[in-house]
């Protein structure tokens, strides 16, 4: 049977993310799973997943190419931020492997990643698999300042299955590469990389169930953490039911793991998150310590400094 791959990509400002997305992945999949991180830094607490440096991944691959300049706006860094533009060149980061699945770090995956994986991306007897899987959705029109650029179905890239050997036979790569570079010329999308990925696939891509790529709404989350409420989802004609979710997308502006108190993040992102728990161990371990040094330092004083009633009593039997 093939090799399970995931791929994780991310700097350090959000690698707690991603910690809880590993964390998440290995709770709910039994099959053994290779999982590469593309990062500043090897996670912390999944020391087994495979670490791919984000610097010399910039550099050798040259990422700068993939990134928009244009649309300088409060999402810019969308825009030009390099781990976002990783996934462009997996094909060549991880030459060995032919299927993988791709998912941002701010993900929490509730299913086992096996069966979905296995089923999907494989050629037919008549046919050859596309090279892209993804959750649909309604397409976009006219990019930036190019109104010829129509896609009536298009997908969100947070979460994709790709064939990386279908990558490299199609030269995928070099394909987005030409657009991004032609992008950076003249604008012709916003944003970062969805875009090229989708002007470059259109409608020719796989679909997954709309179960794998859930994004809750933005001012749910709060509530959720605070007062134990439900997520609320965004697209709520599309929505499973909740026990049939199987990746909440946090994407937008607030991260569950940038809400300052943690009684603020939503209660599922907190389920996960093994730095909050680790910290909270510590924390807890530190508290013991400091009572016990306490304690203790009671006890000498006692024994150093005897009580009244005990100088006194060996004052009487002399």
């Amino acid at each position: 049977e093939e090799e399970i791959h995931i791929v994780f990509s991310s700097d350090n400002e959000d690698k707690r993310a991603v910690e809880q997305a590993v964390e998440s992945i290995l709770r709910h999949t039994e099959s053994p799973v290779h999982i590469h991180y593309i990062g500043e830094e090897p996670l912390e607490y999944h020391p087994t997943v495979h670490f791919i440096d984000l610097n010399e991944t910039i550099k050798k691959y040259n990422l700068s190419e993939f990134i928009n300049p244009n649309n300088r706006t409060h999402l810019n860094y969308l825009n030009t931020n390099f781990p976002n533009f990783a996934r462009l060149a997996l094909p060549a980061i991880l030459p060995d492997v032919s299927k993988v699945m791709y998912f941002d770090a701010d993900t929490t995956i509730l299913c086992d990643i096996a069966p979905l994986f296995h089923s999907i991306l494989n050629d037919g007897l008549a046919f050859k698999s596309p090279a892209l899987a993804a959750v649909p959705r309604e397409g976009l029109k006219g990019f930036g300042n190019n109104p010829k650029i129509d896609i009536p179905l298009s997908f969100n890239a947070g979460v994709l299955g790709l064939r990386l050997d279908l990558w490299r036979e199609q030269h995928l790569t070099e394909k987005i590469r030409e657009i991004t570079l032609s992008n950076q010329h003249e604008m012709r999308y916003k944003l970062g990389s969805q875009p090229p990925l989708a002007i470059l696939f259109g409608d020719n891509f796989e679909h997954l169930p709309f179960s794998w790529n859930m994004p809750p709404k933005q001012n749910t989350l709060e509530l959720a953490g605070r007062q134990e409420r439900r997520l609320i989802w965004k697209e709520t004609d599309k929505a499973p039911p909740e026990d049939e979710v199987c990746v909440v997308h946090w994407k937008g502006g607030i991260k569950p793991w940038r809400i300052k108190k943690t009684k603020g993040r939503p209660t599922l992102f907190r389920t996960f998150d093994v730095v909050d728990r680790e910290e909270m161990r510590k924390e807890t371990k530190e508290r013991r310590e400091a009572m016990h040094r306490q304690k203790h330092l009671q006890q000498q004083n006692a024994i150093q400094s005897p009580s009244p009633r005990g100088e006194e009593r060996r004052e009487r039997q002399q």
